[in-house]
């Protein structure tokens, strides 16, 4: 198995969601178990009070969306695709 993609990697998409959650009423995430990416969220993912979906498969199509700016995949996962 190869990770693509990891949270705790991102950085920058952390730091501008915590600022859009702290600066406007738009965008963000409510912070109900601490601020998104902090330590208090990742603990809250541990034990469970923010639930993990785990999606498992093979990555069938790679494009980019938006304004061609987007990087999506597709999974395709018993049958059943997801992006």
């Amino acid at each position: 198995m190869r990770k693509i993609y990891d949270l705790r990697e991102d950085t920058d998409d952390v730091i501008q969601v915590q600022k859009a959650t702290r600066t406007t009423k738009e965008f963000g995430l409510v912070p109900e178990h601490g601020p998104f990416g902090s330590p208090e969220w990742w603990s809250a993912v541990a034990d469970g009070r923010i639930p993990v979906h785990t999606l498992e498969g093979r990555i069938s199509r790679v494009f980019l969306s938006g304004h061609n700016d987007w990087e999506e995949f597709e999974v395709e996962s018993n049958g059943e695709h997801s992006s």
